[in-house]
């Protein structure tokens, strides 16, 4: 496990979960630990299970639909091309709290 702030890794199965308001605008995603309790919408889906496909996969056409419907929701300081502003991501409290305890457990074993 790296402990770097800026290379940080983080244990267990993981999502991202999508914030959005009232008018379905992106608001920020949250990764979090797979299965835990928080608003918003789960982005993360499996598509391979034991080397095979095993997901729908869709038509170009479909994915350009999805492409775009994203960007009609991504608010504007996000799109544009200069002093474009950073799509905020956070870690949840689950998810950092477990990466603690798993530093805790790495450092005694690196103690003994």
């Amino acid at each position: 496990m790296k402990f770097s702030p800026d290379k940080a890794t983080y244990p267990c199965k993981k999502q991202v979960y999508r914030k959005k308001d009232g008018g379905g605008n992106f608001l920020e995603d949250v990764i979090g630990l797979e299965g835990e309790s928080i608003d918003g919408n789960p982005l993360l889906t499996q598509v391979m299970t034991n080397g095979k496909v095993c997901y729908p996969v869709p038509t170009i056409q479909e994915i350009q639909g999805t492409s775009l419907d994203n960007l009609v929701h991504l608010p504007q300081p996000f799109k544009r091309l200069s002093n474009a502003e950073v799509y905020p991501v956070t870690k949840s409290n689950g998810l950092e709290r477990k990466r603690l305890e798993v530093e805790k457990i790495i450092a005694l074993q690196n103690n003994e």
